[in-house]
């Protein structure tokens, strides 16, 4: 039988690195973050202007600014906070989902 203590440590280390991370968005929204650079994409992207003019530079495919747009929408730091919950949820769904179809 598989212990579920891990699992359980597993999930309280990732609860504390996301609150940690939170609280720090909370606090400085746009220090140590490439969201601002997400941020400045959704505007270009809907004004129409180039994605990849800014010398801080965007790195991902067009479409992630219209991903992102949601995001941006909201109040800071609170759509911020929200990306990275989402991005963490996507992620280990991911993981999850390769798991099952590996085990035997």
């Amino acid at each position: 039988m598989r212990d579920r203590r891990y699992d359980r440590a597993a999930l309280l280390l990732w609860l504390t690195a996301l609150a940690v991370v939170s609280v720090m968005i909370a606090a400085h929204p746009a220090e140590r973050s490439v969201t601002p650079v997400f941020h400045l994409a959704v505007v270009r992207w809907w004004m129409r202007e180039p994605l990849y003019a800014d010398f801080r530079g965007f790195h991902y495919l067009p479409q992630f600014a219209l991903l992102f747009t949601p995001f941006h929408a909201l109040p800071s730091p609170a759509g911020d906070i929200i990306w990275r919950l989402v991005s963490i949820g996507v992620c280990v769904a991911g993981i999850r989902a390769m798991i099952a179809r590996l085990a035997p």
